[in-house]
This record gives structure tokens, sequence and C-alpha cells, in this order.
């Protein structure tokens, strides 16, 4: 509903999506080799930060679940990143607000630069370091992010439900900041 809040855990890297932009913008337009470091990824290959593992959540749905949480909703973020995702779990005339800026891994801004992808485009196709959202009402986010941090996550809050129109497209429904 119209309020809820939106609590998002990290994402490890690209967690397996996006990797036709990725070798485009690293290893053809900026012609990097998977065995290339540059500084933008602090000492990690273009390799393995390609294939950092896709973290799981199954723990911290756990955690929110036995804290007896109202989860209104709940969305892991692949393919088609926030805009691709979280609206599938937000009901017609909702949508969400993101409410901040959040650290991502450097992966995706050595994608960014690499490539000259706009932000736009990266929004579309990767997970941009919001690996999970729940979505829960506000007075219980602070239950919520209690859970999380005693199960070892980094909750943050990413933005609040709101109203929007009706006739709003499905993946503009995420409202970034200006």
């Amino acid at each position: 509903v119209e309020g809820d809040v939106a609590i998002a855990l990290p994402a490890s890297g690209l967690h397996s999506n996006g990797y036709s932009l990725a070798r485009a913008a690293l290893l053809d337009a900026r012609e990097l080799e998977l065995g290339s470091r540059p500084p933008e990824l602090r000492g990690q290959t273009v390799g393995e930060a390609l294939l950092t593992p896709t973290r799981l959540y199954p723990r911290a749905v756990q955690a929110v679940l036995a804290a007896g949480i109202d989860v209104r909703a709940m969305s892991h973020v692949t393919g088609g990143g926030l805009p691709g995702n979280l609206t599938r779990v937000l009901p017609e005339g909702l949508g969400l607000r993101v409410e901040r800026a959040w650290s991502r891994a450097p992966i995706f801004d050595l994608v960014k630069k690499a490539g000259s992808v706009d932000e736009g485009e990266m929004r579309r196709t990767f997970n941009v370091g919001v690996g999970f959202v729940f979505v829960v009402p506000a007075e219980a986010v602070g239950r919520a992010d209690e859970a999380l941090r005693a199960a070892g996550e980094a909750p943050f809050v990413l933005g609040r439900a709101v109203a929007v129109p009706s006739d709003r497209p499905f993946e503009e429904r995420v409202e970034w900041p200006a």
C-alpha cells in the first residue's frame, strides 16, 4: 500500500545478468582482458569481478519471516534491474520512489564508464548493487532492519511505495531521485 517501505540488501556484483553489455563495454570498447586489473576494480581482475558469485538471500528471508514481520512483497533483483523486477510485486497504481543512492560493486561503474552506458540503461540491465528487496509496512522497518542485521546483512531503506497514474508504463513505476 502507499507508504510501505522498500528495504534493500546489497548485491555482490552482476548476479548473472547483463554479461553481453558488460563484455561489449569492457572487452570490446575498453579492450581489457579478463586478466586485466584496472584500478577501478581495487585489485580484482576483470574476470574475477565478472564472475563474483550471485548472492542468495534465504537466510535474510527466514530472518524477516521468523521475526513475524508483515512482508508485503519480496523481489530478487535480477536481469531487468529494479524497474523490471520490483514493479512485478507492486499492485497497479503503485510505484516505488527511490529515496537515496547506495554503494555498488565497482564493476558497475567500470562498465558504465568503459562503455559510455547511460545510467538509465544501467538500471534497466543490471541490479546496480541491489540484490533483494523487502516491502514492509512503515511501522515494521525498525524490526526488519534489526532482524536483517542479526542475520549478518547490511540492509538500507531504498524507498517508499507511492501512488502512480494507472496508465504509467510498467518499468516507469520506479521513480529515481534527480
